[in-house]
């Protein structure tokens, strides 16, 4: 009895793994989106966004947003630009106990460097993008 309903719940996992692969089947894969030999696409993000734009009322809506958002940054209040942020954060070192492993010097320095650039305290900030 154990046999046969354990045998029926794995055939009723594998069958559900099986059927989870491809839940629209109807959607063209965009082939920009994936990756050499593969059928699986990664990111949807610009295109449902251009899909979005192609309504005229939400091109406005978000040329509005973009319009404040722009206005936010350049004339945006100096308080709260000067505001630090504390943010607990966790780091999971995968490894096996070999060369792999990483010390705890190495990930505050890499930690250091993303406080650096978020601050635009490093050398190159004059080179990011304005929108960003």
């Amino acid at each position: 009895m154990i046999k046969t309903l354990l045998s029926a719940f794995s055939v009723l996992i594998l069958s559900t793994g099986l059927f989870a692969q491809d839940m629209h089947p109807e959607r063209k894969i965009n082939l920009q989106n994936t990756r050499d030999g593969e059928n699986v696409e990664y990111c949807q993000t610009h295109t449902k966004y251009n899909e979005l734009l192609s309504d005229p009322a939400m091109a406005q809506q978000i040329a509005q947003a973009e319009a404040q958002l722009e206005y936010e940054l350049e004339h945006g209040n100096d308080a709260a630009k000067a505001t630090t942020y504390y943010i607990p954060i966790v780091f999971h070192i995968l490894h096996e106990n070999g060369t792999e492993n990483i010390s705890d010097a190495q990930v505050m320095d890499a930690l250091n460097i993303l406080n650096r650039d978020y601050d635009l305290q490093n050398a190159d900030a004059n080179n990011v993008v304005t929108a960003f």
